[in-house]
Parts: structure tokens; sequence; C-alpha cells
């Protein structure tokens, strides 16, 4: 008995070689290929360079997304891809095929590979392209529509690829765990390569390859033990019919809310009106007063209308219009306003910091939210000098425009993904209340201003005190772990919530009064964490030396120095003046 059991240890325990090469051989090429041509933030995709069905076409998709310049060149590697794809599957199916069992032919399980890659493929591409958006734009909710919904088409289909008649069986038991263990292996591998140098990231993915070929002989042997079940139980269908069904009910549901609720700032005592003097304008006798800019996100809208109930505190408040100032004040402004090109924005913003200190004789405080925020800091970036004492940016786009796409008509590198999104934005546009589309001039501005806008956030701005408040949903937006750079606080909210958040409202009194906010390092640590296994999941950024429209600078996720923060001040001040 205690032999029986040492030999089933041994049989579970034991790879056989050419298992262990077709699965840490890939992870570790592509490691190295990534380190050596500086494409660090694609170090975490190595281990899933033959990860288990589906993982490996969901890798590949989300390179070719990025990494393709052309029609021809798209359909050239979108071929390449899938002849190398189908054969390494089949090798791997076969070499992980449980002994004792008859053992399919190559060529069938070629050709089942073949028709697995393909349908993957059609299954997988809408996520894969919501996380190429996630990288132009890294707003949380890109990540949590796409990420689980690809888990599940995992847990749904990794049949197809081991056995035939796939699709009218049940699901084994045995091999959903491995699918779960496999997307939490991938995560954890992230994690630790997002904490090492990248030469330490070369072996943590030979280490997670080890884990790969583990996992597709656990997988394998799951599938190919089950019994033929007598009867008809077409699971994955309807799961993917019922996923299908759930994805645009919710759709529509979420873009009626966000329709009939108004675009701008919520509950937060910070966007109702002042007292005192007319609209909020300084009385005679009253005491000085703060002043208190609030800048909106992407696809706001405000009608003009102010609440009667002041923010406790001496603040003379004003919305910053993405329309601009009319004679009595800040003009209402639709979704469509917020979509201009950065520049534009950054004027609108001095024109009316200007005429607020103007009126209070005191600098300015400035409170902005996501879009907001990086108009503000770009603003005050190329604006030395500006009379702003105080920047808080409330949930930050955190390292934005880590890939580029080509104007509509153009090739250029992320072709397929620029085409993606602009596909995806026109389907949903009889639901959608405000503007998705990748051509708003918004986007544009920033994707081909990526290499000065994706430190921007990390660079100092002299005479200015400024503090980041993260939502703790984005640390799945942005792969990189490191400090920004400025004082910062993690707060338990989604994007774009955090002004309706009591915790941040009490610490951004704390602010604005001059007090540090409140640290919070279990969030803080809890960010860190989840960016780093998030990282596993999203699109490798394009490296920057390959794109000629950037300017060169520092390589992804890199802290930028003094020197490269001055040369982004001079060219957003250059621009400006434009």
């Amino acid at each position: 008995m205690p032999g029986s059991r040492l030999r089933a240890v041994h049989n579970r325990l034991h790879l056989p070689g050419p298992l262990l090469a077709l699965c840490v051989g890939p992870s570790l090429v592509e490691a190295v290929l990534v380190t050596a041509l500086g494409a660090g933030s694609g170090l975490s995709l190595a281990p899933q360079a033959n990860a288990p069905v589906p993982f490996g076409v969901f890798h590949d998709l989300r390179w070719l997304i990025v990494y393709s310049r052309s029609w021809e060149g798209l359909v050239a590697e979108g071929m390449a891809l899938l002849v190398a794809r189908s054969l390494l599957t089949a090798l791997t199916v076969r070499a992980a095929w449980p002994p004792g069992l008859d053992r399919p032919s190559l060529a069938s399980l070629l050709l089942r590979a073949a028709a697995f890659t393909l349908g993957a493929t059609a299954l997988l591409s809408p996520w894969t392209i919501l996380l190429f958006g996630l990288a132009v734009a890294p707003v949380s909710w890109f990540f949590l529509a796409s990420v689980p919904a690809a888990l599940i088409i995992a847990l749904l289909v990794h049949q197809g690829a081991i056995a035939p008649g796939w699709w009218r069986q049940s699901l084994a038991p045995k091999a959903l765990a491995w699918i779960v263990l496999t997307f939490l292996a991938l995560s954890a591998s992230a994690e630790v390569t997002g904490s090492l140098p990248p030469v330490a990231g070369v072996a943590v993915a030979g280490v997670a390859g080890v884990f790969d070929a583990w996992a597709w002989r656990g997988l394998v042997s799951a599938v190919a033990n089950r019994p033929t079940a007598a009867r008809f139980r077409p699971v994955a269908p309807a799961g993917l019919v019922s996923l299908a069904v759930v994805v645009m009910a919710g759709t529509v549901a979420g873009f009626s809310v966000a329709a009939r609720v108004p675009r701008s700032p919520g509950p937060s005592t910070l966007h109702r009106g002042t007292a005192g003097g007319p609209g909020g304008d300084p009385a005679p006798g009253d005491r000085p007063r703060q002043p208190l800019l609030i800048a909106s996100g992407y696809g706001t809208h405000w009608d003009g209308a102010r609440s009667p109930a002041p923010l406790p505190g001496p603040y003379i408040e004003r919305r910053f219009s993405y329309r601009g100032l009319g004679p009595h004040g800040p003009l209402p402004y639709t979704s469509a306003d917020t979509t201009q090109p950065l520049a534009k924005l950054e004027r609108l913003m001095a024109v009316q910091v200007q005429a607020l200190h103007r009126l209070t004789g005191e600098p300015v405080s400035i409170v902005a939210d996501s879009e907001g925020a990086l108009v503000a800091k770009a603003y005050l970036a190329a604006t030395p000098g500006a009379p702003v004492s105080t920047l808080v940016m409330v949930s930050p786009l955190v390292r934005p425009a880590r890939v580029y796409y080509p104007p509509a008509g153009s090739q250029g590198w992320g072709l397929a993904g620029g085409a993606g999104l602009l596909t995806l934005s026109r389907t949903i546009r009889s639901v959608a209340p405000i503007p998705l589309s990748p051509s708003t001039p918004f986007l544009r501005s920033v994707v081909r201003e990526a290499s000065d806008l994706r430190p921007l956030l990390s660079c100092p701005l002299p005479g200015v005190r400024q503090v980041a408040f993260l939502p703790l949903a984005d640390a799945v937006a942005s792969p990189d772990p490191s400090p920004l750079g400025i004082p910062s606080v993690v707060f338990p909210a989604f994007h774009g919530t955090m002004l309706a958040n009591p915790a941040a409202d009490r610490a951004l009194r704390a602010v604005l009064s001059g007090k540090r906010p409140p640290p919070t390092p279990g969030w803080s640590l809890a960010d860190s964490l989840i960016r780093s296994a998030a990282a596993a999941w999203q699109v490798p950024g394009l490296a920057s030396g390959l794109n000629p429209v950037w300017d060169q600078g520092p390589v992804d996720g890199s802290s930028p120095s003094l020197s490269r923060c001055q040369s982004i001040r001079a060219h957003l001040r250059a621009q400006l003046a434009r």
C-alpha cells in the first residue's frame, strides 16, 4: 500500500521532459526577448507563452493588438500566430496526455487546436480591445469588465482543444479547478515579477513555465478521464449565450442609468454652491475665503445649476467649465465639450484660474477628477508662477497612453487596437450618453503626447502643493507598482466616485486647510499588490523607442528625472503658447 501511494504521488509530480520543454522554453525565450528589447511592461505576460488553454490565445491577442502597424502585417502576424499556437497546443496536449489512455493522433489534435484557436480568438477579441482601451485611458472599469469575462470564457471553453464534442458535454470540476488555479498562479507570477529587477523576472518566467506544464497535465487528465455523458448537456454554449446576454443587458442598463444621472460630480458637498454674495461671490464684510476650482472628468456635463448648501469651510467654489467663461461666470457644458484637445482645455483652465484669482485676490486651490486632473496637472506644468497654491488630483490617470493607435485612415502601431475601439464605440453609440470614440480630439492628443503625459503625474510642481487621491479599484488599471513620486493616499472606492466617499471628503478638507491627509498604509499596500498582480492581464506597453510619433523619454514605468520633468514642462509650455 505505501509503495502504491508513493508511485501515485510520483506520477502526479513527475513531468515528462517534452512537456517541460514545451512550457518552459517559450516562457524563457519571450522573457529574454522582452527584457532585451526594452518592452519591460510585457515581462508579466511571458509566463503565459504556453499557459493552458485559452490563456495562451489571450496572451497572443494582447501582443498582436499593440504590435501591429499595417493591415498586411496584421494578417501575416495573425496567420503566423495561428499556426504557431495551434502546433504548440497540439504538441502540448499530446505530451500531457495521461498514460494508459489511447493518445489521439497528432493530425487530429492539430485540427482540433486550430479550430479551437480560431474560436477562442473570436470570443476573446472584444475583451482584448477593452484592455487596449485600458492602456490608453487607465480607468478600472475597462479591466473590471474584460478580465472577469475572459476568465468565464476560459472556464467554459477550455475543453475545446482537448476533447471532441466538448460543447455537448458537462464541465469537469477538476478541470475548472485547474483553470482557476492557473489564473491565480499567473497573477502571482506577475506579482513576483513586479517586485524584482528584469533579470530576475526571466527566472520567474522559467519557474512559471514549470507550473504551466503541471497545469497542462492536470487539465488534460481531468478532461480526458471524464466519463462521456449519456445525455446532451450543452453547458458551454448555454454559458456563452448567458454571458453575451448579461453583457448586453448590463451595458444598456448601465448607460441608461448614466444618461439619467447628472454627469457632474455627485453627492459630495464639494460640488454644492457657496454662500456669500450673488453666485457665491464674496459679499461686503465677508472674511476672506479660499478660492476653489472644481474640475470634473471625461464625459461629464453641467447645466449651470447650483445647490444652495455650501461646503463647510471658507471656500469660494467655482466649477471649471469645459466651454469656458461667459459674462456671468462658468458656462454650462455638455459631455461633448470634454472631448476637446488637451492643449485647448489647458488654455480654458488658465483663463478660469486667473479669473477666480482676480476675483478673490488669493491663490486658487484646484480639486480635479480624472480627466480634469490631467488637464490641471498639464496646465500647471506649463505655467510656472500660476496663482495656484494646492492641486488635489482625484482618481488621476496613472501612466496614460501606454500604447498608440494611428488616426483614422492612417497606419501605425496599434492599428488593430484603434480600429477595434472605433468599432466598439460605434456598436454601443445608441446607448452611450458619453462620447467613447478613440478619434475624439482629447484621446488623440493624449496618445500623441504620451511620452510627456505618461510620466507627468510624478513630476514636481514648484510652488504648488500637490496630492493624489487614488481609488483602490484603479490599482488594476496601471501595471506600474512603483511610488508616484508625489504625496498620495488610497481609498476603497471606484474611479469617479471618490468625491462621494466620506473618508476622502474628510481628507480633502484636511489638505485644503494645509494639513497632511491621514495615512492609509493598509490600502496603499493593497494598491501595490493588486497593481502588480493585475499586470498579468493587461496588454504590453509599446516600447517608446519604436514609435517615431513620441519624443524619446524614460522607459515605461521609470520615475522621471528632474531634467526630464523640466523638458516636459518646456514642451507643454510651448504647446500652450501656440
